[in-house]
This record gives C-alpha cells, structure tokens and sequence, in this order.
C-alpha cells in the first residue's frame, strides 16, 4: 500500500534565516567586529586591563582571541549600544531573565532593543560591565580556556538566539489565534452587542446588566458583569492556545 507523505514547506525556517541575518549585524559577533573596526584599540585594551581579571584576558590571548570577544567595556557599550545583547546571549539569557527586576539591569533593555544610551545609563556603564565581566569569568573558567574559540563563542550565542526565535515565532501565532477566537465570540453576541473596539465587546444580558468581553494577555479573554457602577463580577476566563503542536491539544 502506498504510503501518503506530506512533509509541510519549512516556512517558519525560511522566516528564521532572515530574523538570524538581521541579529548577526545587530547583536553576534559580526556586529562586535564591526564596532570594534572603529574603536581606538589602545582605549578598548586599556579598560579590559583594568576591569576584566587578568587570568581570564591571558586564558583567552593563550587561544589567539581579543578580550572584548567574552567581556564589555564600557567605549565598546558607548559606540554600539545594541551589543549589550550580544553579551546577554553568550550568557543564555533570555530577554525576559535578563533585563528583570532581580537582576537590577532592567533600565539597559533600550540599548538592547533600540540602540539608545541615555546620559544617565551612560555614566552606569562601568558599573554594568563589572557586573557583567564576573558571570563571564565564571563561564569561560567553567568551560575550560582550552575548548574557547571564537567559533565556539558564537555557538553559544546561537543556542540562546535558537529558544527566542521560536518563541517570537510561537507568540505570534498565540495572538492570532486569540484575535480570531475574539471575533468568533462578536459574531455570536453580536445580536445582543451595544458597542465594541478591538480590545472590548460591551453587550446587555437577559436581565438589562452590562457584560463586558475583554481581549487581554492572562488570561487571553475575561467575561464580567457589571453589578454595580464600581463592582464587576468575573463570570468567564479563556486560555487560548493556538499553535498546531501536540501540546496545544488538550482534552475536557
């Protein structure tokens, strides 16, 4: 019996080569050479000599490899304030993890994402650096000096780049799947319907009481009832899940 085989188009791949191009010149190493082109080597050695441990600088000159490679100074954060990210990455941070209140690095996420450096981050950045430079020691002492190279640095980044790819991607077929479900919903109330926007369906129930469908975030879509002018009571949350994986199947 002949078998039918449908091995759907690599679309989302096909979407990821491009998002990748673009993150290399923003945020890997091509984009760190490319600054560093720039740059006044003489200043960028200076501060690595006086902020990164000296260990940690002659393991990696052992390997043929510039300091700035594993450690941020602070000229290199000043001439290209995106490469914030190319640090975060070697680290495995998610954005999410990194630029968290734990952390104290939340006030930096707009170097990363816009490329900006205000005055007062400006004057924080050799603060950031030093507290960077001691989780980046603590990596390549744990790797091992002997298994660092600049191939291998790169891969690093990409395991990180990998998981935020494909939750962007996952992201965006969640809000699409809410936005279709939330219309779903207005074609089925639209008879009782007083008013709606994208975000909100006000309608009138049975007993005259306004019931608002609110398109949220967590969960995706809330139903309440107004009792009162200052008193809402929940009536329907809905947890959308709209990927075409397994795990978005569930049963009830």
């Amino acid at each position: 019996m002949k078998m039918k085989m449908r091995i759907p188009a690599p679309q989302q791949q096909i979407d990821f080569s491009f998002a990748l191009a673009q993150i290399r010149s923003l945020f890997l190493q091509d984009a760190l050479l490319e600054t560093i082109e720039h740059l006044d080597i003489a200043r960028v050695d200076h501060e690595l000599n006086a902020i990164v441990p000296k260990q940690s600088l002659k393991s990696l000159a052992r390997q043929g490899m510039r300091g700035e490679l594993v450690f941020p100074v602070p000229c290199l954060l000043q001439a290209n304030p995106r490469l914030l990210g190319y640090y975060r990455l070697l680290l495995g941070f998610s954005q999410k993890g990194f630029y968290a209140t734990e952390t104290g690095v939340s006030r930096f996420k707009g170097m990363e994402d816009k490329g900006i450096l205000s005055r007062g981050n400006e004057a924080l950045l050799p603060e950031l650096c030093a507290a960077l430079i001691q989780p980046l020691a603590f990596l390549i002492a744990g790797i091992g000096p002997d298994r660092i190279s600049r191939e291998f640095l790169d891969d690093l980044t990409l395991l990180t780049v990998g998981p935020q790819l494909k939750g962007g991607a996952n992201n965006k077929i969640g809000i699409a799947g809410t936005v279709k479900v939330f219309e779903i919903i207005h074609d089925i109330v639209r008879h009782a319907s007083v008013s709606s926007t994208a975000k909100e369906i006000e309608i009138l129930n049975a007993a005259g009481r306004k019931v608002l469908i609110e398109f949220a975030s967590d969960p995706d879509i809330i139903i309440r009832e107004q009792m009162d002018v200052d008193s809402l009571r929940n009536i329907i949350a809905i947890e959308i899940k709209a990927g075409t994986d397994f795990s978005n199947i569930t049963t009830g």
